[in-house]
């Protein structure tokens, strides 16, 4: 059996991904593991996009203050 490298990496991470999500460690994902993970993730990922959005862009004013002497 000739795996890839690359091949590897995938199946790395999909057995790491399924761990993550079998939260009882019994072998077997369950749907509500799975619904867990994904509502968990969306619910992250929208913070993240909520938290973007509130990030104030600040740029270089054409003002210039005058020093007084």
């Amino acid at each position: 059996m000739d795996i890839t490298n690359r091949d590897i990496k995938l199946i790395r991470s999909l057995a790491n991904l399924f761990d993550e999500i079998d939260l009882n460690g019994n072998g077997v994902l369950e749907w509500e593991e799975f619904t867990n993970y994904i509502i968990e993730k969306a619910t992250v990922l929208n913070n993240v996009k909520t938290k973007l959005d509130e990030i104030k862009v600040y740029t270089k004013s054409q003002m210039k203050l005058e020093k007084k002497t």
